[in-house]
């Protein structure tokens, strides 16, 4: 496992000389997305080159530091919301550093109670409701926790079918 970290830490260290040398690296089409990268008018063509063959020894390193610090910036963002997943129902209670997992209260239907759990944001299904969403551009609260229970109620009794 060393010989990983020791690439992800290079892969790290080249990403930042590139960007000094006028070479900047982003991940685009969403997570698990294409890797772009764009040289500044005023960068060395030359540097960039090798530059570029350098960071492609660490293609797959790359992508996922890139992904990891996409999914951390969204994951700020994410505190509060509703979700389901493979672990039940439940709430974003927190954000793990550098790890794209977040704290979580998942209500747990054998045990009949909350757990806090650590759970990663790509096995997560977000909840959105519009009459929310519409609220916060109103700067209204938001109507409708009925809405809310009716919904999970709905989904808990369409899984007790399975």
């Amino acid at each position: 496992m060393p010989v990983m970290i020791d690439r992800v830490k290079k892969a790290d260290e080249l990403m930042k000389q590139a960007e000094g040398f006028g070479l900047h690296i982003r991940l685009d089409g969403g997570l698990g997305g294409l890797l772009f990268t764009k040289q500044l008018a005023t960068a060395d063509p030359e540097v960039c080159a090798i530059m570029l063959g350098e960071l492609d020894k660490y293609r797959e390193e790359i992508r996922k530091l890139l992904e990891q610090r996409g999914l951390e910036a969204v994951a700020k963002d994410l505190v509060g919301k509703r979700f389901l997943s493979p672990e039940g129902r439940g709430t974003v209670t927190g954000v793990g550093a550098g790890s794209g997992n977040v704290f979580a209260s998942v209500f747990n239907e054998e045990l009949q109670r909350e757990l806090q759990i650590k759970v990663s944001l790509r096995t997560l299904l977000f909840l959105e409701f519009e009459d929310e969403n519409a609220a916060k551009s109103n700067g209204e609260p938001a109507p409708g926790k009925p809405s809310r229970r009716n919904l999970f109620d709905l989904l808990r009794s369409l899984g007790k079918d399975n």
